[in-house]
């Protein structure tokens, strides 16, 4: 029995459809945008050196984050129409070379910004290594369709 536990097709559309309205909600909470609407109580595992209580938060932050994180999942994950042992050799290299990328961004980024700034960074970090997937496996998947015609 073969898994290879990727996402039918029409995740990727779902995924791209996604994909734009939470990078602009990301880049509106990143400039200090919240929706009034969204204040509501949640449980936390720990805020303010306290554990496992009920906090006042605006919920924006992560409804961002979240929907870009699955939206990314979505695009990156999901199985080509072509999908044959090639493809799979692509996205291996395509998520090895990835790794090499983002870790040396990461590094610069732990090196050189400090405070805030590097909260932020950190934020926008998680998204790196799917990103610099998606970007590369699509480059590479077209090279390989330009080479078979």
């Amino acid at each position: 029995m073969k898994n290879d536990f990727l996402l039918p097709p029409l995740y990727k559309k779902v995924g791209l459809a996604m994909l734009l309205p939470f990078v602009g909600l990301g880049l509106y909470v990143m400039c200090g945008g919240e929706f009034s609407f969204a204040n509501v109580t949640f449980f936390a595992l720990v805020e303010n050196e306290e554990w496992f209580r009920l906090v006042e938060n605006n919920f924006t932050d992560e409804i961002a984050m979240l929907g870009l994180l699955l939206s990314l999942v979505f695009v990156a994950l999901s199985r080509e129409r072509d999908e044959d042992e090639m493809t799979a050799f692509v996205r291996m290299r395509s998520f090895i070379l990835s790794a090499w990328i983002s870790a040396p961004l990461l590094a610069l980024g732990i090196l050189f910004i400090y405070f805030i700034e590097f909260l932020q960074f950190m934020c926008m970090a998680i998204y790196f290594y799917l990103i610099i997937y998606i970007v590369v496996f699509n480059l590479a998947m077209c090279r390989e369709r330009k080479d078979q015609r």
